[in-house]
């Protein structure tokens, strides 16, 4: 797999505070907070190789040390005319009320399947669809 040399940079909006970018490499679809994101976590201004392709996700500062939030980032890592770039493909303002969004997204990215209908048989799903009147 084509590696590329990068240098992370975490944002730093509100006063001392900083943010943190985290490599995903699996998500776990039944968790509903950043610990969803497995993975390794980059230090800020570190210059890395890591592959084309590979998703990171960010999380930053917003507003003031007393009242803050939060937003976060999704990128992905590939390389244009040979040269490292990092296209962002989401961004949340509020990573509170729309991390799932995030999580869904990069497990998209990473091409993990989302299966909401795992934890029942197919006859509880037909049921369920007979009586909505679905089929």
């Amino acid at each position: 797999m084509k590696k590329v040399r990068i240098r992370i940079q975490n944002e730093t909006n509100s006063g001392h505070r900083i943010g943190w970018t985290k490599h995903v490499t699996n998500v776990d679809i039944n968790k509903t907070n950043g610990y969803a994101l497995e993975g390794n976590f980059l230090k800020n201004e570190q210059i890395i190789d890591i592959p084309v392709g590979a998703i990171l996700v960010s999380q930053n500062p917003e507003g003031s040390v007393k009242r803050n939030d939060k937003s976060g980032t999704v990128k992905k890592v590939t390389e244009i005319n040979g040269k490292p770039v990092l296209e962002t493909i989401l961004k949340i303002d509020d990573w509170y009320n729309d991390f799932l969004i995030l999580r869904d997204k990069v497990a998209e990215e990473l091409q993990i399947k989302i299966d909401i209908f795992k934890d029942f048989t197919n006859e509880q799903l037909i049921e369920e669809c007979k009586k909505r009147t679905l089929i």
